[in-house]
């Protein structure tokens, strides 16, 4: 882009208002938020982007990396073939995205069949596990889960996947980067889950299902 697009850059004297209450809400309420109403038929590629920019800078205003090598925007497309999961339209376990706080997605056009989103309540799944498995809460707050870093270096590091920051619950983890998949399989001679820690992945997942709430995307 030839410029910053920020508030300032991009001023949305209306629904400038808007968003930036349902940035409160997304931070300090319910944790996120639907836009409808976004034509993007009428624009260019670039215009696209310019204005998504611009409506997502009311919301977080510091922009970060989908990856290591500091991608900010990522397409995800259906070509066909097995590509990598992050790129692809392929049902995704329950996870968060590792290196930013906040994460908007924009649907440019959707297939026949599908077209479905699902999130789930850290904190609905937080209290499930204190009532039941108060033990795997303590499991997913040790800093020793081994996280594949595949070809980097190091080859992998070790952190939390629950952490409390200003009095809020905070929850950072992939599977795939801690089991690894059939298209990107864990780099061998790295550590694995220990029993007790794969108990833990799996009942995150398993009490994400259980109050996911789905959004159709078409």
């Amino acid at each position: 882009m030839d410029k910053d697009i920020n508030q300032s850059s991009f001023p949305l004297p209306n629904l400038g208002k808007t968003l930036l209450k349902i940035r409160d809400d997304v931070y300090h309420g319910r944790g996120f938020a639907t836009l409808r109403g976004f034509n993007v038929d009428q624009l260019s590629p670039a215009d696209v982007t310019t204005a998504y920019l611009g409506l997502t800078s009311y919301i977080a205003e510091r922009r970060g990396k989908q990856n290591q090598q500091g991608t900010m925007m990522i397409n995800v497309v259906n070509t066909g073939k097995d590509v990598e999961r992050d790129n692809a339209q392929v049902l995704m376990p329950f996870h968060t995205d590792l290196v930013c706080d906040t994460l908007s997605m924009l649907t440019l056009s959707s297939g026949p069949v599908g077209g479905c989103g699902a999130i789930s309540s850290a904190w609905t799944v937080y209290n499930e596990l204190a009532e039941s498995r108060p033990d795997l809460i303590d499991v997913l707050a040790q800093p020793n889960w081994p996280f594949d870093t595949h070809g980097r270096e190091p080859p992998y590091y070790r952190r939390a996947l629950l952490y409390w920051e200003d009095e809020r619950l905070i929850t950072n983890y992939s599977r795939r980067i801690l089991v690894g998949e059939s298209i990107e399989p864990r780099t061998p001679g790295i550590p694995g889950l220990t029993e007790a820690q794969a108990e833990a992945i799996d009942a995150l997942h398993a009490i994400g299902r259980r109050h996911e709430l789905k959004q159709s995307i078409l």
